[in-house]
């Protein structure tokens, strides 16, 4: 299984994560092998600054509809004394997923998933404890891949699949909370693909929860035959690595998350 690691550059991002299984990552890489792209730490924090956002390149009128999400997200914290919970506001805008004509439980199957998953995490699931969470448990998985490699051992250690799979219960829970820092920490983990754990779930969250909404800068028009495959897989992490391209720089100085 490691030997399979170190053969995922010559292959298709996609072939990739289908025979290996495992994703992109947020955290810093732990070895050559994954990525030489250097990362900051993440920071939950957030900014209003008018400075921030001023030295951004870019107009900052491009800016104001992130702006503005982030002064409704203080306001409810102001109102309620506390961040809110994840599945409160994912509630209050459900993507309305029906699975054979039934409506899925939170609106996305994936959720559904994930909430059942992950009911060891103490309530409330706020964004700053997500992230939190998110961040270590993915950092923990690729400590242990970094210790099977070191060992040259050709298996992976009891229980990877479904410590990967706990990842990318928590990139769904993130990602069903619309909020711009949560854009950031996903986000971030596209550099670093396939290796990180549960990385489907990081491009299918980015995908339903923030590529279409329009309070961030929109993918322009696109011109072509209609996608034929059983696998749209590829086609879902082109348009949202092209999303991310567009709107990394103003969220992260809207954010402050790095």
């Amino acid at each position: 299984m490691i030997r399979a690691l170190s053969q995922t550059a010559n292959r298709t991002p996609n072939q990739a994560l289908q025979r290996t299984r495992l994703r992109v990552t947020s955290c810093a890489p732990v070895h050559h092998r994954l990525s030489t792209h250097r990362h900051r730490p993440c920071r939950s924090g957030v900014s209003l600054s008018l400075g921030a956002l001023g030295a951004s390149s870019r107009p900052m009128k491009r800016a104001i509809p992130i702006l503005f999400s982030l002064l409704l997200v203080l306001r409810q914290v102001a109102a309620s004394g506390a961040e809110r919970d994840i599945l409160e506001i994912a509630k209050e805008r459900p993507m309305n997923v029906t699975v054979n004509g039934v409506p899925a439980k939170y609106g996305d199957p994936n959720l559904a998933a994930a909430v059942d998953a992950l009911g060891d995490i103490p309530r409330p699931w706020t964004v700053p404890k997500i992230i939190k969470a998110f961040n270590e448990e993915s950092a923990a998985w690729l400590r242990k891949l970094q210790a099977q490699i070191d060992k040259k051992s050709d298996q992976m250690w009891e229980g990877w699949d479904r410590e990967s799979t706990r990842c990318g219960h928590l990139a769904t829970l993130l990602a069903s909370s619309r909020d711009p820092r949560a854009a950031v920490v996903l986000g971030g983990a596209l550099d670093n693909r396939p290796e990180f754990p549960g990385g489907i779930r990081v491009i299918d969250g980015l995908y339903n929860y923030f590529v279409r909404d329009p309070k961030y800068r929109q993918l322009p028009p696109e011109t072509f035959a209609p996608y034929v495959s059983t696998n749209f897989f590829p086609e879902e992490m082109r348009r949202v690595k092209q999303w991310w391209a567009l709107n990394e720089e103003e969220l992260k100085a809207s954010t402050k998350v790095q």
